[in-house]
């Protein structure tokens, strides 16, 4: 019993209001020259943020598999600010070929 009343708590703690019932893998929007367009990603998000307060950061839509480290961090900042203005929450996909580049990843995240 301790264990299920332990992630209770922790759901409680992380998901004060509950857990969002629908996450969504938010894209990962390019200008011509390959970078990162954080300007549609904010028109993106603000569109579906009625509906959806949860996100998936970098998307499973590929993004999160191709995407540097740098790039990585960089949506990441990005969606961390959007949430905390929105009141939204993130799921942090560290997305990589292989487990120790997982790692190295995660711990920077």
């Amino acid at each position: 019993m301790k264990r299920k009343s332990d992630r209770e708590a922790l759901t409680k703690g992380l998901f004060p209001g509950g857990i969002p019932r629908l996450w969504c893998p938010l894209l990962t929007h390019y200008k011509n020259d390959g970078s990162i367009d954080f300007d549609r990603m904010r028109a993106h998000f603000n569109h579906i943020l009625p509906g959806i307060k949860g996100y998936l950061i970098p998307g499973s839509t590929g993004d999160g598999w191709e995407l540097t480290d740098e790039e990585t961090m960089q949506v990441l900042d990005f969606a961390v600010r959007m949430a905390r203005e929105q009141d939204a929450k993130l799921f942090v996909g560290v997305l990589k070929p292989d487990a120790e580049k997982m790692k190295k990843l995660s711990e920077r995240c």
